[in-house]
């Protein structure tokens, strides 16, 4: 095999301009597969995390619980921290034959008699608790907010700001998007850098028509620097005094506390979201002692469960939607995240496909030059086989020729397709993605398609007449 893939290179340096062209040709298109192949995998990577982001997978958890009574089909907890039992009841009324051959309704939940506790505040302990006993999280954070007073600054026209302490991940899970500056580090986290992010309806009305970020504000003696312009959805708390966002070390030291008011949770998947809001209670219920008798003094809600009627609407019907909403998150938003899935892949493989079409042409090249190669070497073909090689011999040696010509073709069209990816992620800031397995898919397609282009120059060869091939010019 060595001396084939010898004799291959040697006779490859001996038909250079040849030999270029159809590299050119099969660099090529390799590397139109590894691009497109990347960028199909990049945009269903991209449609992947948008479908997990914009599922109900974020989880609130705030000390007290005044909300009103809303059943849930749970059988734990309802939105008001009350513990319910499961009957079946039928949920909007409308039964009246108790011995009715009727289809069964959906059993919904009834409300116990318990007793309620004082709210405690949320503490970093629970933090902790809830990142390293729930299953299925991806990221847990806290924040906390309150108002402080500005020291004296002549260009500002107010005297207190509400301050906004939040964790790692906290900006992530809320969607915030840097419109200028830069996000918060977690080194800056860690060590409470009295650094800080605004929106830009609060830039413009503490700095009209001024460079934010090279602001700063200034609290009992300490500046704070603006770092970074976010765009942030939720800006309701900015109407009356501004909210200036904050790490939390800082955020307790301005407010002189070391409690929460809120801690959100973000689940791994929609199908989870209700498993995990569940563990999220039993844990808490169990780091602050609460007896089986006992209200939750806490609210742990979904944005289902936030979005679902509760205020306003007939407690029946409440208990009706809350009751199968476990399911409706699996089951709608699973089918939908698998629908766009398979389109994403689907996409993928017609634009790899349509690629594929450039290697065709590669090994239409390969081709060329081994029947051109075959018809140059006709005497040293037959003289080889007058000698006593056998056909299989001449088989394998112009074999190995192709294939040769085909993975240097394939190698330098990975590196072009890494530098096409390259510039599509820093020019065109698209999602591009360079795995393993499309290295190891092009490098094998080269190979393929060296030996099938190649098989049939090299059967020609193999079977050519010595006597004939001597006598050939």
């Amino acid at each position: 095999m060595l001396i084939n893939l010898h004799t291959a290179t040697r006779a490859l340096r001996q038909n250079r301009l040849q030999a270029a062209l159809t590299l050119c040709g099969m660099s090529i298109g390799v590397a139109m597969v590894v691009i497109v192949s990347g960028l199909g995998r990049g945009a269903q990577l991209q449609i992947e995390s948008q479908i997990e982001s914009a599922g109900p997978t974020l989880i609130s958890v705030r000390s007290g619980n005044f909300s009103t009574a809303a059943v849930t089909g749970n059988g734990e907890q309802d939105s008001s921290g009350g513990e319910v039992s499961q009957g079946p009841v039928d949920p909007f009324g409308l039964q009246t034959d108790p011995i009715s051959d009727a289809a069964p309704v959906t059993p919904v939940t009834v409300r116990k008699t318990r007793h309620r506790s004082p709210a405690w505040p949320l503490t970093q302990a629970e933090v902790d608790a809830i990142a390293s006993q729930v299953e299925d999280v991806r990221s847990v954070a806290a924040s906390v907010a309150g108002n402080v007073s500005l020291d004296e600054q002549p260009q500002l026209r107010i005297r207190v700001a509400r301050v906004h302490g939040f964790q790692t991940d906290w900006e992530v899970m809320s969607g915030w998007k840097v419109l200028r500056g830069r996000m918060v580090t977690a080194q800056e986290h860690a060590a409470g850098t009295p650094v800080m992010l605004v929106s830009p309806a609060v830039a413009q009305r503490l700095w009209p028509d001024q460079d934010p970020l090279l602001q700063q504000l200034s609290f009992a003696g300490q500046d704070v620097a603006v770092v970074g312009v976010v765009d942030i959805e939720d800006e309701s708390s900015s109407i009356v005094v501004p909210t200036v966002h904050v790490p939390m070390t800082l955020a307790q030291q301005l407010l002189d506390g070391q409690s929460f008011d809120e801690i959100n949770v973000r689940s791994r998947s929609v199908a989870t979201t209700s498993g995990v809001a569940q563990a999220i209670r039993r844990v808490l219920r169990e780091q602050r002692q609460l007896a089986d008798d006992t209200f939750d003094d806490f609210r742990v809600t979904t944005q289902s469960t936030s979005s679902m009627p509760s205020l306003g609407t007939d407690p029946r019907l409440s208990r009706a939607v809350h009751a199968n909403l476990v399911e409706l998150e699996k089951v709608s938003w699973e089918e939908m995240a698998a629908s766009l899935r398979q389109a994403g892949r689907t996409f993928t493989l017609l634009l790899t496909g349509a690629a594929a079409v450039s290697l065709l042409v590669g090994g239409i090249g390969v081709m060329n030059i081994m029947l051109v190669s075959v018809v140059a070497r006709t005497r040293e073909i037959g003289l080889r086989l007058a000698l006593g090689a056998r056909m299989q011999d001449i088989m394998l040696q112009f074999i190995a020729e192709a294939v040769t010509l085909a993975v240097a073709g394939g190698c330098l069209g990975l590196v072009l397709g890494y530098l096409g990816l390259l510039v599509a992620q820093q020019s065109f800031h698209w999602a591009a993605v360079l795995e393993p397995a499309m290295v190891m898919a092009a490098l094998v397609m080269a190979m393929l398609t060296g030996i099938v282009f190649g098989y049939g120059p090299a059967r020609r060869a193999a079977r050519l007449d010595p006597v004939v091939a001597l006598k050939a010019e």
